[in-house]
C-alpha cells in the first residue's frame, strides 16, 4: 500500500471496516513507534506517518489496514537486517566475500546501512550514492559513531578492491576488507532496530489473532 486516503479505510471486500481496530490500539502502536529509538529502520518512520493519518479518520480502520502498514514496515527492516548480518557471517567464514569483483560490497553497504538507522536510501547499487547524495552529512549530524562506521567501512572496501584489481595484490585487499568488515560489525551494534521489531512483530501478531477471531483468517494474505 502505497498510502492511505482521507476515505474510511477498508478491509476484504465487501466487509467495509469489518473488523475495526480501535484507537486505543492505534494510539499504543504510535506510541511504541515514537518511542522506536532515532537510530532505526527509515521504515518505521513511514509507518508512524500512516498510522497518525489513521487517527485522523473518522471511523475506526479495518485491522487489515495497520497489518499491512506493519506488516510491510518489518518486512522492509528484517530484509535489510538480516542482509547485513547474513552478509557479515558468511563474509567472516569466506573473506573474498569481501572483494566481490560481481558486486562490490562498496555499491549497497552504505545505503542498507543507512536505512536502517532512518534514512531514505534507493536499492539499487551504486558505489557513489555515499558520497553523491549528501546523506552521510544527514548521519554525522545524527551520530557520529554512526556515521564513522558506515564512513569507513565503504572507504575500506573501495580501498580493498583497488588493491585487488588495479594493484594485483589480492592479500593486501583482503587485508584491507577485514578492516571494513570491522567497521559493519560494530555498526550491529549501534543501530536500534531489535527491540521494535520486536514489538511490532507481536502487536501484527495480536492483530492475525484478531481477525482470525472475527472468522476472516481466510482473508489474511499470505504475505503476513
Amino acid at each position: 500500500m502505497s498510502g492511505i486516503s482521507s476515505t474510511p479505510p477498508q478491509g476484504p471486500p465487501g466487509f467495509g471496516n469489518y473488523p475495526a481496530v480501535s484507537r486505543a490500539w492505534l494510539k499504543r502502536m504510535v506510541t511504541i513507534l515514537e518511542i522506536r529509538g532515532q537510530l532505526s529502520h527509515v521504515a518505521w518512520k513511514r509507518a508512524l506517518g500512516k498510522l497518525r493519518e489513521l487517527l485522523l479518520l473518522p471511523q475506526d480502520p479495518s485491522a487489515f489496514v495497520p497489518l499491512h502498514i506493519l506488516s510491510v514496515a518489518k518486512k522492509a527492516c528484517d530484509e535489510d537486517f538480516e542482509h547485513l548480518e547474513d552478509f557479515i557471517h558468511e563474509a567472516e567464514a569466506n573473506p573474498m566475500l569481501l572483494v566481490n569483483r560481481q558486486r562490490p560490497v562498496s555499491a549497497w553497504s552504505a545505503q542498507c546501512m543507512a536505512r536502517m538507522v532512518g534514512f531514505e536510501a534507493s536499492h539499487e547499487d551504486d558505489s557513489e550514492w555515499w558520497m553523491a547524495s549528501g546523506i552521510k552529512f544527514l548521519v554525522e549530524d545524527l551520530d557520529e559513531d554512526v556515521y564513522i562506521r558506515i564512513h569507513y567501512a565503504r572507504r575500506r572496501f573501495i580501498q580493498a578492491h583497488d588493491h585487488c584489481y588495479a594493484l594485483d595484490n589480492i592479500e593486501k585487499g583482503r587485508e584491507v576488507a577485514c578492516k571494513g568488515l570491522h567497521h559493519m560489525k560494530a555498526f550491529v551494534h549501534l543501530h536500534q532496530n531489535g527491540r521494535v521489531l520486536a514489538q511490532v512483530g507481536k502487536h501484527i501478531e495480536e492483530l492475525q489473532k484478531f481477525i482470525r477471531d472475527k472468522g476472516l483468517g481466510g482473508r489474511l494474505p499470505s504475505f503476513y
